[in-house]
């Protein structure tokens, strides 16, 4: 039982920090409860503590029971029990409550994964860095078997780790608290290992909430808290009777809201009036309201709504018994609703919405953009007016809740904000935050424009109210709102940012949201936000919308256009039974207004021929039909749009809708002369000559000559054009093209598009889709002329990367297509087809989605067969055999696939399977004309052969004739030969003799040269010796006259010794040399 009040101890204190800080911890716990509690514990002493001390509140019991327990239950607790106390009673336990979408995001929080947000961090740090303060991790959301199963599993490694932790001195002292409505979802391994604590709806209710409210301090509701319980036992009891689920959980939130509401209002308009009787009924008239915005405004069904408002108008009059008349009834003999007044604390009465004065501006605003739309007055507009008012004129932060708009489809909620962003006196308060991001990143840009005036404080030197505006914020509860929990459950207003605690007092928020597909993440902003639900439009008023629209898109335009009553009208008509289909949620007026303003823009030639309720058709269908995929709602659409066709315009044309090939009727012509123009180009003969003659003229050396097109590529090319060249959303650059088609038909998407672009003269380019978001982000110059990107295998594309391709914007303008593929086009719903679009409308608004519907009878295939093979088979004797033949085959084959069949070539579809057969004939084809020509080239080789053959042959009779020539002269040569070489073999001898005769001679001559050489020797050293008798003469000698030194005579006796040997040589080398040359001559004679 000790175990049992320190759990119940410790859920206390987390949903104390979790309350907002006007409730105090005294509405949680009942009086029953509590006594319960202590009379199980079996504690007399504590039983007589609480119940002899003067208890004038619930707050008093409470703190009697926590002195009770410290000074009883403490001293018998364990050891471990009574830390468990202390640390509950501490006033420094910090409490972190966070929120995980995913097991990923818990394990990665666990393990310190960086992709987690800031306060997965936190969980990281707690639970891993040692620390001195006590950390209790409240993991909030529905506790799944896997979610479990990973808390089970960090807690067996965190218990090894903290045993190996705790012997080196380190301690972690952290809590984990998991919340769950149904224990059957909770994993076996976690209950094993993880105590329970119950917590009993029923001790909390209501009248609790009231009372504290009434006895809180700073409020003057205690004065009069007589009238304004009275009022609320009757206002409030009929009002949870009306409930579905009148569940006491709901009813106490509702309460909460109520109180909330009653603050915001009172102190919106200078707080509480100083008289007592303006007191009271400023407290009942503002109780009132905000019952009605916070419990009539959530209810959904319009004769529920009635009933609440005829019930609450009977309770405020005092006509039922044993009730009081109220001090603020409703005004009398009216049929209007409780919905359609506002309660005026000036002059303490009730008013109609449209009463209200309009926001009050310092200068002219300026003209709006064209994205902001056009502004018609309603009461939706008045009450966001209203309510924004009260969040700017709010200086008290703790009176500041956070308001959301909710409401149907096309009721004006995003309108609220955007007409807050065209009032230039609220520009500088104004925080558009990004909507499609993380916490912490939207946390970060919130902060950004505000100045860091002091410590741990954010906002600006003159203190004014930020308004923080959250456009679809059930997007981002996807992600987490962490960002908002902790501004609306801390007392202080403060963000954990970083490693700070800064407090941001000065902030509120104004967000719109639907319902989600998600009914988990509708509940969780409900709970910290203040619920204005908007009325859905009427019929009148959709008709006024379109009626104002139209005649501004006819101002604008320079040619008159005498049919917008009509086409106005039509369109309201469509609309509204459109709006009711809530499969995707998607804002169907806002594509309404824009086939209004394309057909009240058309020029008179435009539908001269055709007709405006072809165009305005043709328009619709291109805008929803293609949105509604299977053959239900498909039919469901034609019959209304028939039907609208018939009312507005006429029966006749209405039935040329529902004729043969009207039902896809009028498609933008892609002629160059007549670029505006709308035809029937359905058929596919139309087409093919419309793009022969573009080619021809425009694109001749196109690769696309010998394109063959379906009446189903037909119709997606001209659907293509059409979009590609809409007169809307001019100041948008980037618009995104969603197409889909069945398997394999990639190749066919891009070639439209491509072909579209050469028509056009728009660039084409393809990216993988990893690399499409780097691509857009790319800071490109701007361009003027617009580009399309063809993005494959779209399926592929993260969710993160689609909320970021939500707020990224290009450089120039871009046309982004993305392709999918789909099996069963025609059977699938709206939620499972377009799960990318399903919760991010802002993605839907400025895109387009286009299908390439092909044929289930098989017609279409025999036309691609026929359209692409009738090149191949121009020549073919059985052209039309083979092409019947191919159709049947294909036409198989697609049953097969579509009844499952993987036996019958399931790789193949209607479009592979024709390209293969024109390639496998193509194939054939050449190869049997390259087979023609290697025979034409092999007679052409016989032909030379042969009369290389006869030249051949002629030439050897000539070589034969001069063969037996050359052997007759042979013969006769040889007779000649005989004495030849007789003559031979003498000259041989007599050779012979002179080479003997010659070397006998050289002999001779070798013996004479002996001789001379001998007889010559004393003549050279005589000559020695005297030269050098004559060089050792000294130079004066030499150059003394030599007759002085000379003997007489010997002068002369020398110079004719010198001649006479000069002479005796010469001769004998002259001699010798004539001998040598005749020996020469006789031997080259012989």
């Amino acid at each position: 039982m000790a175990k049992r009040i320190v759990r119940f101890l410790e859920t206390m204190c987390i949903e104390k920090l979790n309350l907002s800080s006007d409730i105090p911890m005294t509405a949680l716990l009942s009086h029953g409860y509590i006594r319960v509690l202590v009379r199980t514990a079996s504690c007399d002493l504590a039983s007589h503590m609480i119940q002899a001390a003067k208890m004038t509140s619930l707050h008093d019991e409470v703190v009697a029971m926590t002195q009770a327990i410290e000074s009883v239950f403490l001293p018998r607790l364990s050891h471990q029990a009574a830390a468990a106390v202390k640390i509950v009673l501490n006033p420094s336990t910090k409490v972190l409550r966070v929120y995980t979408s995913s097991v990923e995001n818990l394990v990665g929080s666990f393990y310190g994964d960086t992709r987690c947000g800031l306060l997965q961090q936190w969980i990281h740090d707690a639970t891993v860095v040692a620390a001195k303060v006590e950390t209790w991790i409240v993991l909030d959301g529905a506790a799944s078997q896997d979610m479990t199963d990973a808390v089970v599993s960090f807690l067996e490694q965190h218990m090894n780790m903290r045993l190996f932790n705790m012997a080196k001195g380190i301690q972690h002292t952290w809590r984990l608290v998991v919340e769950t409505d149904m224990l059957a979802q909770v994993s076996p391994s976690f209950a094993a290992v993880s105590g329970h604590v119950y917590m009993d709806a029923d001790c909390l209710t209501w009248r609790q909430i009231l009372s504290t409210w009434c006895q809180r301090p700073g409020s003057n509701g205690k004065v009069h808290s007589k009238a304004i319980s009275d009022t609320a036992l009757w206002v409030m009891t009929v009002t949870f009777g009306l409930l579905k689920q009148p569940t006491t959980t709901r009813q106490t939130h509702h309460m909460l809201s109520v109180c909330r509401l009653v603050d915001m209002v009172v102190e919106a308009d200078g707080g509480w009036p100083a008289q007592g009787h303006q007191s009271v009924v400023l407290a009942e008239g503002c109780f009132v309201f905000a019952a009605v915005w916070c419990i009539g405004g959530g209810l959904e069904d319009g004769d529920v709504k009635q009933a609440f408002s005829d019930s609450l108008k009977e309770v405020l009059a005092g006509t039922k018994p044993h009730m009081r008349r109220s001090a603020v009834p409703f005004p009398p003999g009216t049929s209007k609703a409780v919905f359609d007044f506002v309660f005026d604390s000036p002059t303490l009465s009730w008013r109609l919405w449209e009463e209200l004065p309009p926001p009050s501006t310092a200068s002219p605003p300026p003209p709006p953009p064209p994205s902001a739309g056009i502004v018609v007055p309603h009461s939706n507009v008045a009450i966001g007016h209203f309510f924004s008012r009260m969040a700017v004129c709010n200086h008290y932060p703790a009176t500041r809740v956070p308001i959301v708009f909710t409401g149907p489809t096309a009721c004006g909620k995003s309108m609220v904000l955007q007409a807050m962003l065209l009032r230039p006196e609220l520009d500088p308060q104004l925080l558009a935050a990004c909507r499609h991001r993380s916490s912490y990143t939207t946390k970060q840009l919130i902060l950004e424009p505000l100045v860091e005036i002091r410590q741990h404080v954010m906002g600006t030197r003159t203190e004014s109210t930020h308004l923080v505006l959250l456009d679809d914020v059930h997007v981002s509860a996807d992600t987490g709102l962490d960002f908002i929990r902790e501004w609306t459950e801390d007392k202080n207003h403060s963000w954990l940012v970083d490693t700070r605690s800064i407090s941001v007092p000065h902030a509120v928020f104004l967000a719109t949201m639907r319902h989600s597909s998600k009914p988990c993440v509708s509940g969780r902003i409900l709970r910290h936000f203040v619920q204005i639900r908007l009325a859905e439009y009427t019929d009148s008023f959709l008709l006024t919308i379109c009626t104002v629209v139209a005649q501004h898109a006819i101002v604008a335009c320079t040619s008159l256009f005498p049919f917008g009553n009509q086409v106005a009208a039509a369109t309201a008509k469509l609309v509204h039974h459109l709006r009711h289909n809530t499969a995707l949620g998607w804002n169907v007026l806002a594509r309404g207004l824009d086939v209004l303003r394309v057909v009240c823009g058309m020029p008179g030639e435009v539908y001269a021929s055709s007709g405006v309720a072809m165009l305005w058709s043709h328009e619709c269908q291109r805008e929803y039909e293609d949105v509604f995929r299977s053959v239900d709602d498909v039919e469901w659409f034609r019959q209304h749009l028939v039907s609208c066709c018939a009312s507005v315009f006429g029966n006749d044309d209405a039935d040329k809708l529902t004729t043969t090939f009207r039902l896809n009727p009028l498609m933008y012509s892609p002629n160059i002369h007549q670029p505006q123009c709308y035809e029937e180009i359905f058929r596919t003969k139309y087409l093919t000559d419309t793009l022969g003659s573009w080619l021809k003229s425009h694109r001749s050396g196109t690769n696309h000559r010998d394109t063959f097109i379906s009446s189903s590529q037909a119709g997606l090319l001209a659907r293509v054009l059409r979009v590609l060249t809409l007169p809307l959303r001019k100041h948008r650059r980037m618009t995104y093209i969603f197409t889909y088609g069945p398997s394999g038909g990639h190749t066919v998407l891009a070639s439209t598009f491509e072909l579209a672009g050469q028509i056009l003269d728009v660039p084409f380019h393809v990216e993988p889709h990893d690399r499409i978001l780097p691509y857009l982000r790319t800071n490109k110059p701007p361009q003027h002329r617009p580009r399309i990107v063809f993005v494959h295998n779209a399926t592929s594309i993260s969710q993160a990367d689609w909320n970021d391709l939500q707020v990224t914007t290009a450089a120039s303008p871009v046309f982004v297509v993305f392709a999918f593929d789909v099996s069963s086009a025609h059977e699938a719903s709206c939620g499972s087809t377009y799960t990318v679009l399903c919760d991010r409308p802002s993605l839907y608004a400025h895109s387009h989605i286009l299908w390439l519907v092909t044929k289930s009878d098989g017609t279409d295939v025999g036309q691609i067969c026929r359209s692409t093979l009738k090149h191949h088979l121009i020549d073919h004797p059985m052209r039309d055999t083979l092409m019947q033949m191919y159709a049947e085959v294909q036409v198989l084959n697609e049953a097969h696939l579509a009844s499952g069949s993987v036996d019958h070539a399931a790789s193949l579809t209607r479009f592979h399977f024709s390209e293969c057969v024109a390639a496998l004939l193509s194939h054939t084809t050449h190869a049997i004309k390259d087979a023609e020509k290697l025979l034409s080239n092999a007679l052409i080789h016989a032909s030379h052969v042969t009369t290389s053959i006869h030249d051949i042959a002629v030439a050897i009779g000539l070589l034969s004739k001069r063969i037996h020539d050359k052997t007759q002269r042979a013969a006769d040569c040889s007779r000649d030969l005989v004495p030849l070489q007789q003559s031979i073999h003498d000259i041989s001898t007599q050779l012979k003799v002179n080479v003997d005769e010659i070397r006998r001679e050289s002999a001779e001559c070798d013996s004479l040269t002996d001789k001379l050489a001998s007889h010559m020797d004393p003549y050279d050293k005589e000559l020695h010796r005297r030269t050098n008798d004559v060089l050792s003469f000294s130079d004066d000698w030499l150059d003394e006259p030599r007759s002085s030194k000379l003997p007489s005579g010997l002068l002369s006796q020398m110079t004719d010794v010198v001649a006479a040997l000069g002479a005796q040589v010469k001769g004998l080398k002259d001699s010798v040399a004539g001998t040598i040359d005749m020996d020469d001559k006789k031997t080259a004679k012989k």
